[in-house]
């Protein structure tokens, strides 16, 4: 008989001391990643595109709008998604333009001039540098 009320003590013990230090732990609170596709809603509603980069750290959220009727270019509302921070890193919009990555922390962009010189269309292409927003020209 002593036995098993030694047996039953240990059990109680063990399970209050147990519950204890489970109530003891401290709960991680972890916030969701939203993602591009939260932002791209947000933003553009519907019809965006979304493009990432090869590593999946940065991804680019597109949307081409006409403005005006009677404009024959397009405009392009783009922002750059950081995986890292859950958060919209960059914004901006371009006339006439055509966006891709060149690497994981570049993007080329291709635009024609809003007025082009001497009846040629010569196309202004850059590199949008994404730690910093760098812009180098390239024509």
């Amino acid at each position: 008989m002593k036995i098993y009320i030694i047996i039953l003590f240990l059990l109680i013990s063990g399970l209050i001391l147990g519950a204890c230090a489970s109530a003891n732990k401290k709960e991680e609170s972890i916030a969701p990643i939203l993602g591009p596709s939260h932002y791209a809603q947000q933003s553009f509603n519907e019809d965006f595109e979304l493009t990432w980069n090869t590593q999946k750290t940065h991804c680019l959220i597109a949307k081409s709008i006409e403005i005006n009727k009677g404009f024959p270019y397009k405009t392009i509302y783009f922002e750059i998604y950081d995986m890292n921070t859950d958060t919209i890193v960059y914004k901006d919009k371009l006339v006439q333009a055509q966006l891709s990555w060149l690497s994981d922390s570049e993007i080329k962009i291709s635009q024609l001039p809003g007025r082009p010189k001497d009846g040629r269309s010569k196309i202004k292409i850059y590199i949008l540098n994404i730690p910093n927003f760098d812009k180098s020209y390239l024509k």
